[in-house]
């Protein structure tokens, strides 16, 4: 029982510093980590208070949306969406929002943002959220 306190106690207080099975990184560092997620739900409520927001995350379920609606739950005026994997272009549904008059968000890991030249210039990059490796969640508004 002695080494599986001692584990706990890492991972409570180093857990950066874990060596973990390469099946196991993405708890803390790889794309389904959940870096990033906490601050760019707080800008996003804060927006949300001005203008209907809509924000689409990369994925259906999982770290992203699901970990952002966790943070967002109750907001009014904050809708979040997720709009699928390995995103070629803009989805409809987002673009549609914009026009309408939302103010649109999408949030995506950058290792994983496969959006084309075309839409990138549709978008501005609010903000950069690094993860403890090479990998970062951004948030990008349509503009």
């Amino acid at each position: 029982m002695i080494p599986n306190l001692y584990t706990l106690f890492l991972l409570s207080t180093n857990f950066l510093n874990i060596k973990m099975p390469s099946t196991e990184t993405g708890y803390n560092s790889d794309w389904t980590s959940g870096w990033g997620i906490k601050p760019a739900s707080q800008y996003l409520i804060s927006r949300s208070k001005e203008k209907n927001v809509i924000v689409g995350t990369e994925g259906y379920f999982g770290t992203l949306p699901d970990g952002l609606q966790i943070y967002t739950e109750g907001q009014k005026n904050l809708t979040v969406i997720g709009v699928g994997n390995n995103l070629e272009k803009l989805p409809d549904s987002l673009v549609n929002a914009y026009l309408y008059g939302d103010e649109v968000y999408i949030l995506l890991n950058q290792t994983r943002n496969k959006l084309n030249s075309l839409d990138l210039t549709r978008l501005e990059l609010v903000s950069s959220y690094p993860k403890p490796k090479a990998d970062s969640l951004q948030l990008y508004r349509l503009r």
